[in-house]
């Protein structure tokens, strides 16, 4: 059978949320959480992970997904070579910090490994929570100091309820052959309804209304499909 090589693997863990920024992407927050049942239908048709984010809402509301995750990728024998995670930094530090701490040894590149925390205008002073900063892996890449500056926000979910940020086009998969019978996918974001998309940054409303919905169970078929049509079209 053939499989899938995911050079960014990402997963939308919760869609609950402790906070509600005004410039948050994804729109209302909903009372749903990723189910181990999506993680074994992932994890049994791919073949290799670069890195693995771990999304949301707010992914520290749901840490024994994470863990479960670790547990069956090393099962199947796909660990990835490194992992993302960013937090608000409200909740559950602790373990967020224990559970990567964890399995940071077996990242094939523990220099790419890092996790981030949410500080810009929308979010109160982290300071508070220095559990994570304290780690080797932390990055600073979330951190927006500059206030005025907006640019980083995607006009999408609330932000574009809100007018703020500025718009993003979306995107298609982008796929190829391994040349071993198997398919390598750009990004792949797996939801916490159990479905893929070919993009990390979309509102729910997007994922329903702008993409087909194609449950993660028939993930190596649908793009397998698609690299046939592009063949075919070239051809």
């Amino acid at each position: 059978m053939a499989k899938i090589g995911a050079h960014s693997l990402i997963l939308e863990v919760t869609r609950r949320c402790n906070m509600c920024c005004d410039h948050c992407l994804r729109g209302d927050a909903q009372n749903l959480d990723m189910e181990k049942q999506t993680v074994d239908a992932l994890l049994e048709q791919v073949g290799s992970i670069g890195t693995i984010t771990f999304s949301g809402g707010e992914p520290s509301l749901n840490i024994p997904l994470i863990r479960y995750f670790f547990e069956r990728a090393r099962e199947f024998g796909v660990m990835p070579y490194e992992f993302y995670v960013v937090t608000n930094g409200k909740e559950n530090q602790m373990d967020l910090a224990t559970t990567l701490l964890e399995v940071y040894p077996e990242m094939e590149e523990p220099e790419w490994c890092g996790v981030s925390l949410s500080v810009d205008q929308f979010h109160e002073d982290l300071n508070q929570f220095p559990i994570v900063k304290g780690l080797a892996f932390y990055s600073a890449q979330k951190e927006h100091k500059d206030f005025w500056d907006e640019k980083w926000i995607l006009r999408r979910g609330r932000a574009y309820e809100n007018g703020l940020g500025s718009a993003d086009s979306t995107k298609e998969f982008c796929i190829e052959d391994d040349g071993q019978d198997g398919i390598m996918v750009e990004e792949l974001y797996v939801s916490a309804e159990g479905c893929i998309y070919p993009d990390c940054n979309l509102s729910y409303e997007e994922m329903r209304d702008c993409y087909e919905e194609v449950p993660v169970e028939n993930a190596t078929i649908y793009l397998k499909g698609l690299l046939d049509k592009e063949a075919a079209e070239v051809a």
